[in-house]
């Protein structure tokens, strides 16, 4: 999949989100998963649908296709682009 990044409007008093866009305009959702084995380091997916995304990785058939272990737990990961000015 080719993906971009892409704003998601949000209120006047919050940071636009980024969302990754795939060729066909889908947009995904960044989600951080940490894992059961403790050894294993915390990896970041895109889901297209938030409850079912989270709910998908923690299968034992995603453990075998898609992250490699046993998911504990998913959170949304939400990105934004900060100016300079946010910085200070």
């Amino acid at each position: 999949m080719t993906s971009s990044l892409s704003h998601l409007s949000s209120s006047p008093q919050h940071h636009d989100w980024l969302l990754a866009v795939n060729l066909d305009s889908q947009q995904f959702l960044p989600v951080f998963c940490t894992f059961a084995d403790p050894t294993m380091r915390p990896k970041i997916f895109l889901v297209a649908e938030l409850d079912q995304g989270l709910t998908l990785l923690k299968t034992p058939r995603a453990e075998r296709t898609i992250t490699g272990g046993k998911v504990a737990e998913c959170r949304l990961l939400p990105l934004v682009q900060l100016s300079r000015l946010d910085l200070f």
